[in-house]
């Protein structure tokens, strides 16, 4: 979403003049509780932010809404103060996602592949509002360094590695709500120009960054 850009080295971001509050809700080994990422959002939003981004999910589909997550009301909470939520769907390869209470207040994203089709891996259908890139190891057409796959930064090295998942589509979202907030949108405003301005093509929506830019407030 807000990694470096125009300087000749590794990828580019959505959003490069965004600036980023990084909150670390989860343990190196990939782990985290509800409750922390809960609090966590709310954070975000008493320190001021504008657009959230949460690219995690339960480890078992459906658990959150079996136990009573408070993802759910923190996300519906932000989005109250005026806050842009992305989250990403999941990567159940299931029909539904966790987070289909939240669908009327914020984007939740699926991925798609190189060649703009739904990533095999990834949650859709219903609690699934927009689709965006996250790539998809089964496809070769993006280059032999990513294989199908998203470039991204990486943990241990501080290069890039090539990766795949709902959790590298979400950010995509995010950063087009910052361009649209930075046009003069609130936050809902920019959630409905996304959903509008999205591709179609065989009932899928595709996020199209460039038709929701332009033309949107003083874009």
């Amino acid at each position: 979403m807000v990694a470096d850009t125009n300087n000749g080295v590794g990828i580019a971001a959505v959003a490069p003049d965004a600036k980023a509050l990084i909150l670390k809700v989860i343990d190196k080994a990939g782990k985290g509780c509800d409750p922390d990422v809960a609090a966590a959002i709310k954070y975000a939003v008493t320190r001021g932010a504008k657009v959230i981004n949460i690219s995690l999910g339960s480890d078992i589909p459906l658990a959150p809404l079996l136990a009573g997550s408070g993802i759910p009301d923190a996300v519906r909470a932000a989005a109250q103060s005026g806050a842009a939520v992305a989250l990403a769907a999941g990567n159940n390869s299931l029909p539904f996602s966790d987070y289909d209470s939240v669908t009327d207040v914020a984007l939740i994203a699926g991925a798609l592949g190189p060649d703009a089709s739904i990533a095999p891996y990834s949650t859709s259908g219903s609690g699934v509002n927009i689709y965006a890139p996250g790539g998809d190891s089964g496809q070769s057409t993006s280059g032999p360094h990513a294989k199908g796959q998203v470039l991204s930064t990486a943990i241990t090295n501080g290069g890039y590695k090539a990766e795949q998942g709902t959790s590298f589509a979400a950010p995509h979202v995010a950063g087009v709500l910052a361009l649209l907030l930075a046009c003069g949108l609130n936050a809902s405003q920019a959630r409905q120009r996304i959903l509008a301005t999205a591709r179609t093509s065989g009932g899928t929506p595709r996020l199209d960054a460039a038709a929701a830019v332009h033309g949107a407030g003083h874009c």
